[in-house]
């Protein structure tokens, strides 16, 4: 967590291993090529580049409790949020959709609407749901511990 203003709580997002093994195994067969084809081939700089891009994703997320707001960042680009007043609940969830999360070891955040929701993965739980009940302490809060040690969805780097 980091405090960048007096009212402002960043949590950076969990980086899961198991989103980070199935990347590396979808880029394997581009990476091995380039590098049988050697250091001046287009197909070097196309690897490293995405290589690069993936690894700005996967380590810029952010989530930013200032006010009112819980807001949702890659690097410094806002990329979503919801007023916390109306943030309803929040409990654990493994769903993989889609979402600002690096890992399957998510928080699933309920606003009032029973369709508007957000998937997030702070590293820091605790703090990350300590800094929204300030601003509402009505939100219903459901996350238990740590699961077993062989569910590698639970594993962060």
């Amino acid at each position: 967590m980091n405090a960048t203003k007096p009212n402002e709580k960043t949590f950076r997002s969990r980086v899961g291993v198991l989103p980070v093994l199935l990347t590396a195994a979808l880029l394997s067969p581009a990476i091995v090529s380039a590098v049988r084809h050697g250091a001046g081939h287009p197909a070097v700089y196309t690897v490293g580049g995405m290589v690069l891009l993936i690894a700005l994703v996967l380590t810029g997320i952010r989530y930013t409790v200032a006010g009112d707001r819980l807001t949702v960042k890659m690097w410094s680009m806002s990329i979503g949020g919801v007023r916390i007043a109306d943030i309803r609940s929040v409990r654990r969830s493994y769903n993989p959709l889609s979402s600002p999360a690096v890992s399957l070891r998510r928080l699933r955040v309920q606003c009032r609407k029973e369709t508007d929701w957000l998937l997030v993965s702070p590293a820091d739980e605790k703090g990350f749901i300590e800094a929204l009940k300030s601003v509402n302490p009505h939100i219903a809060v459901s996350v238990p511990p740590r699961g077993a040690a062989w569910r590698i969805w639970d594993w962060d780097i």
